[in-house]
């Protein structure tokens, strides 16, 4: 039975993507971990998209990490083309 307003469909049976979120608390130690998570053969092409922290540069010298910073002026239209720009990539 369908809900009104609800809009669905039939699931494909499709593998989805692989998708890390990656969650803490200040100075937990999360972009650390993205930047040596990038050094594993098993990831392919890696986007960072600062957001006026500084990390991407700074985690650049762990031993491997492998990663593209996106550069943008901080504002809500550059980050979301930057976010629209790595999807499309994908």
């Amino acid at each position: 039975m369908a809900v009104s307003g609800l809009k669905t469909r039939q699931p494909t049976g499709r593998v989805p993507w692989p998708c890390i979120l990656l969650e803490g608390e200040e100075k937990a130690g999360k972009s650390w971990a993205l930047a040596q998570f990038s050094s594993s053969d098993r990831i392919g092409a890696l986007y960072w998209i600062d957001l006026n922290e500084g990390a991407g540069d700074e985690y650049g010298a762990i031993p491997g990490a492998k990663y593209e910073l996106v550069d943008h002026d901080g504002s809500y239209a550059q980050v979301l083309a930057a976010v629209q720009a790595v999807k499309a990539e994908a």
